[in-house]
């Protein structure tokens, strides 16, 4: 896992999820290894997958915890989950603390309750999960 996060800008697509995977099965509950292939698949759009590893990370810092429960919500929403969308945009809600993560938490919330806005969201736009 280290030598792929250190290579990462060196490494084809390919041979880092490679990488992630492996030591994914290696350790499932891989957290870090985890974390970055949701968020390889969220920056690709590929919400499912996303989804489905943004729910096998079992550590998460506090500091962290905004930006996971964004990125769960709106890939929640993306694959039809409005429930586990709606629920994940008010734990958002609850982790921002800059004015800015007020937002668009607040912006999130109303994107999953049916609002017209489309939120901005990590993975689109110049915010991207960090990998």
């Amino acid at each position: 896992l280290a030598y792929a996060i250190k290579m990462r800008s060196l490494m084809p697509d390919v041979d880092y999820l490679t990488a992630l995977r492996r030591a994914t099965e290696v350790d499932p509950g891989m957290s870090a290894a985890q974390k970055l292939l949701a968020a390889y698949y969220f920056n690709h759009q590929n919400y499912s997958e996303a989804f489905a590893r943004l729910h096998l990370v079992k550590k998460l810092d506090r500091a962290e915890a905004f930006k996971y429960y964004h990125a769960l919500s709106f890939a929640a929403f993306r694959i039809g989950n409005s429930e586990e969308a709606k629920s994940a945009a008010s734990r958002a809600q609850e982790y921002a603390k800059s004015p800015e993560e007020h937002r668009l938490a607040d912006e999130l919330v109303q994107y999953v309750n049916g609002g017209h806005a489309t939120p901005s969201t990590p993975g689109i736009d110049e915010q991207p999960l960090q990998e």
